[in-house]
């Protein structure tokens, strides 16, 4: 019996090997807000880990509106669960974040100011 079973738990390792640096999160591009000038964009981010992790949300101001990366550098807000953000430009130095049914313990970080850029949150 244990002849048997040698095939099965080999490929059970070769399949835990080739998905060793997998990343099992589905990280999804929510929104994105040009600022006025076009020289930021902000950009509204979510990460499902499944089972692994809480749902995470997150804004980010970036210097180019087609740029894919993420840079933790760039964060503005970042909230455990999933919400309803209105992320808008009040001017092209201001960034207005209102999200009203965040609650504090739900804040996992909250920048007031980033470079020149200020963030407003209502």
């Amino acid at each position: 019996m244990k002849r048997a079973q040698a095939p099965v738990i080999a490929s059970l390792l070769v399949a835990l090997m080739a998905c060793i640096g997998c990343n099992l999160c589905k990280e999804e591009i929510v929104d994105k807000t040009v600022a006025p000038g076009g020289i930021l964009v902000a950009v509204t981010r979510t990460r499902d880990c499944g089972t692994t992790s809480a749902e995470t949300m997150w804004v980010s101001l970036q210097d180019h509106p087609d740029r894919q990366q993420d840079d933790a550098k760039e964060h503005v807000l970042v909230l455990k669960r999933i919400h309803r953000l209105d992320v808008f430009w009040k001017d092209k130095d201001t960034l207005v974040v209102d999200c009203r049914d965040c609650a504090p313990d739900e804040v996992r970080l909250q920048v007031i100011k980033l470079n020149s850029t200020r963030i407003e949150y209502e």
